[in-house]
């Protein structure tokens, strides 16, 4: 039978126990990948020293699918004595030591953010080591120095994802022309989309490039004649720029063709405000608010916007409290409206048994709405206070039956009107809950 030669096995087990240990990491690619053809040219180690690092990065490999962080620390610490520019090594360390043990110790987090730019160095040509020490410079503020790895990456590789990632960090530097030519290369790439017309058009308006975010809104229209929305759109950026007469028409035109669309809706009524119109504003903030056809969340923001308006005017609290009554006999699809005008109570100081009244309502609405029932609870200094705050927690625990709170103020209300024995029992049914 032949010899069997070790000194071959061995870099072949050391590269299948990096390879497995890599491949649990779902959010990156195997270890392979991250360093097939990008390797840097350095001096080889003597054979003895190459055998005992390779031991060492291969077992701190496998500590790390173990997650036993301190070990693989101690293990690459050891092998980057013995090539002190070896890039995976510091690679591994660096992260190791921003991701899994910073959040305890600055220095280890400082020295940690210098071995990654050391490994980025090292190894230039390796994109996923600019991906990881870009977002780490990215999650602690450094936006300017993690553009040009991220720059390097889509010029490298350019893909939709690694533009669109330059137009959020470009974006956050405010270099608004900059991530217009992002999305030119998205578009380039991608071919031309409702969504990039639509960033392309915000980002003009940043700028203040009033004739292309024209465009760009005028080029929707053409390409979806039937969604009216780019229309109110077309509409609100005529108003921004000074053409009120423009932004009229085209709102108008809009509700000629839908008279219930609530992006028109709701640019108008803005510009009746703005106008000082005040009757043509009443009329229509009328029109859409008791209109079966429109959307509870237009009619919340009609709502809101003449309720904060009211209350920034210092105008008559009455107009406001009308409205929201006429509103809530209508058939309610959800809360939004309810909650609303409960918010409005509280920061009007209405008193609290209408705010009580409100919360039984939103309770019809959305019986499973802990929130009101915690604001009946609240009202201690209410009339029959003891009756409301028992019917409360007990239906409480039909709808929301793993809160203990519920169970906890009944016995505190059952304990002061002397039912010990009920107090005792409403504890524990509760005492399951408690964590």
């Amino acid at each position: 039978m032949p010899k069997i030669c070790f000194k071959y096995l061995l870099p072949l087990a050391l590269l299948l126990c990096l390879l497995v240990s890599c491949r649990t990491q779902k959010d990156e690619p195997p270890f392979y990948e991250r360093l097939r053809g990008v390797a840097p040219a350095k001096p080889a180690l003597p054979y003895e020293q190459q055998v005992r690092y390779d031991e060492l990065f291969a077992e701190a490999a496998r500590q790390k699918q173990l997650e036993h962080y301190d070990a693989m620390f101690r293990l690459l610490r050891e092998a980057l004595r013995i090539d002190p520019n070896a890039s995976e090594a510091l690679f591994e360390l660096g992260r190791l030591q921003t991701e899994r043990m910073a959040y305890s110790d600055s220095l280890l987090r400082r020295e940690g953010d210098s071995l990654l730019a050391r490994a980025v160095k090292l190894a230039p040509h390796n994109r996923y080591y600019k991906q990881i020490y870009g977002r780490h410079l990215v999650s602690t503020g450094r936006v300017a120095e993690a553009l040009p790895l991220f720059e390097q990456v889509a010029a490298e590789r350019p893909t939709p994802e690694n533009y669109s990632r330059l137009v959020q960090l470009y974006e956050m530097r405010k270099d608004y022309p900059a991530a217009i030519r992002a999305l030119n290369h998205i578009e380039r790439l991608e071919g031309p989309s409702e969504e990039i017309s639509l960033e392309k058009f915000r980002l003009y308006s940043e700028t203040d490039n009033t004739e292309l975010a024209y465009k760009s809104i005028e080029d929707l229209c053409a390409a979806f004649p039937l969604d009216l929305r780019y229309r109110v759109l077309l509409g609100d950026l005529y108003e921004q720029s000074g053409h009120h007469e423009m932004a009229l028409n085209t709102y108008r035109d809009v509700l000629a063709a839908e008279p219930d669309n609530s992006y028109a809706q709701l640019s108008l009524l803005a510009y009746y405000k703005a106008a000082e119109a005040d009757s043509l504003y009443m009329d229509l903030l009328q029109r859409v608010v008791f209109s079966p056809g429109t959307q509870t969340d237009t009619r919340v923001e009609a709502l809101r916007g003449f309720a904060q308006d009211n209350l920034q005017n210092g105008g008559d609290t009455t107009v406001v409290v009308q409205l929201f009554d006429r509103v809530m006999q209508m058939p309610q699809d959800n809360r939004d409206v309810a909650m609303l005008y409960l918010s409005y109570m509280v920061t009007t100081g209405m008193a609290e048994q209408k705010q009580a009244e409100l919360a039984w309502r939103i309770l019809e609405i959305e019986p499973d709405y802990s929130p009101a029932r915690f604001l009946l609870l609240g009202m201690a200094g209410s009339e029959n206070y003891e009756e409301t705050a028992l019917k409360v927690c007990r239906d409480g625990q039909i709808y929301d039956p793993a809160e203990p709170a519920f169970y906890y103020f009944e016995a505190v209300t059952e304990y002061g009107l002397n039912k010990n024995k009920e107090a005792i029992a409403a504890l524990r049914r509760g005492e399951p809950y408690v964590e």
